[in-house]
C-alpha cells in the first residue's frame, strides 16, 4: 500500500504550505492544505500509520463517494475505539425573506422552507462551511476490496477526509467563504448539493439526518425571527479558529441576541 508516516510528513508540508489563502479558517490551513497535498503527492486514497496501525485515507468526493455508496458493503463495521461578523449580510437577507413570507403569523411548520430558499441555503452554508468534523467517522473493511485502484484488505480502518470534499475548490466556486450562493441556482432557487456530506452518505448515513435538518430549519428560522444576532460592544471580531482532534471545537465567546421590533 501506499503510505508514509504522518507526524513526519506533516512536518515537511507544513514548512512548504501557503497558509495565507486560508486565513478565514486558520486551523483549517494544517489540516485541510496537508491532506490535499497528501491527495495530491500520493492519490486520493493512501495510507497513513497511526504507531503500527495501517489506516486508509479516503480524500476528494470520488473517493469518498466511491467508498460510502458503491463500496458501502464493505465498509460497514465501526472500530471499536462562530461567525456572527460573517453573517451580518446574510442575516439581513434572512430576516427580510422571513418577514416576507411568514409575516406576523404567530407559527410556521417545517414545509415553509420550500417558500424560504435563502434561509435553506445560509443553513446549508453553515453545514458546509462550519462543518463540526475534520473527518468522517471511522469505518473497518469488512472483505478484500479494490478502490479506485487501491487495494485495501480485510480488516482495514477507513479513515474519510470530509475536509476535503466540503473545502474542495473545484467543487465549490468560493470554498473558504461564507457564500449561501453554493446552494442557490440562477433564478435565487434553493438547490440540494450531492457534495454536501455533513450527514455522512450511503447505507451508513447519519440516522438523525432527517430529524437534524427539521431541527436545524425550525430552531434557525424562529431565532432569526426574534433576534438579530451582533457581537458586544467594543469587541471586533471573534476568534474563528477551531481546535481539538476529531471534532472541531470552538472557543468560547459572547454575543448579543437583540430583540427585533417585528418579533411576533
Amino acid at each position: 500500500m501506499r503510505g508514509h508516516t504522518m507526524t513526519e510528513q506533516w512536518k515537511t508540508l507544513d514548512a512548504t504550505t501557503d497558509h495565507n489563502s486560508y486565513s478565514q479558517y486558520p486551523n483549517y490551513a494544517h489540516h485541510y492544505v496537508s491532506n490535499s497535498r497528501l491527495a495530491k503527492q500520493y492519490g486520493n486514497v493512501y495510507t497513513i500509520w497511526a504507531g503500527n496501525l495501517p489506516v486508509v485515507v479516503l480524500s476528494g468526493f470520488k473517493a469518498v463517494k466511491e467508498g460510502l455508496i458503491n463500496h458501502s458493503e464493505c465498509f460497514d463495521e465501526r472500530p471499536v475505539t462562530p461567525f456572527f461578523k460573517t453573517l451580518a449580510n446574510e442575516m439581513a437577507k434572512v430576516h427580510k425573506e422571513i418577514d416576507d413570507v411568514l409575516g406576523s403569523s404567530p407559527s410556521f411548520e417545517y414545509q415553509d422552507h420550500k417558500n424560504l430558499p435563502y434561509t435553506m441555503a445560509v443553513i446549508h452554508e453553515i453545514l458546509r462551511a462550519h462543518s463540526i468534523f475534520f473527518v468522517g467517522l471511522p469505518r473497518q473493511c469488512i472483505m478484500d476490496v479494490n478502490l479506485l485502484g487501491f487495494f485495501i484488505p480485510k480488516g482495514t480502518y477507513i479513515i474519510l477526509d470530509i475536509d476535503s470534499v466540503l473545502l474542495d475548490p473545484k467543487i465549490w466556486e468560493a470554498p473558504t467563504e461564507f457564500y449561501p450562493n453554493h446552494f442557490l441556482d440562477k433564478e435565487g432557487r434553493f438547490v440540494e448539493r450531492e457534495q454536501l456530506l455533513a450527514f455522512g452518505a450511503g447505507p451508513r448515513v447519519c440516522i438523525g439526518k432527517q430529524l437534524a435538518r427539521i431541527e436545524l430549519f425550525v430552531f434557525f428560522t424562529s431565532l432569526l425571527r426574534r433576534f438579530t444576532f451582533q457581537l458586544p460592544e467594543g469587541v471586533k471580531e471573534n476568534n474563528k479558529g477551531y481546535s481539538g482532534g476529531f471534532l472541531k471545537t470552538a472557543p468560547l465567546y459572547k454575543f448579543c441576541a437583540v430583540p427585533r421590533y417585528t418579533a411576533a
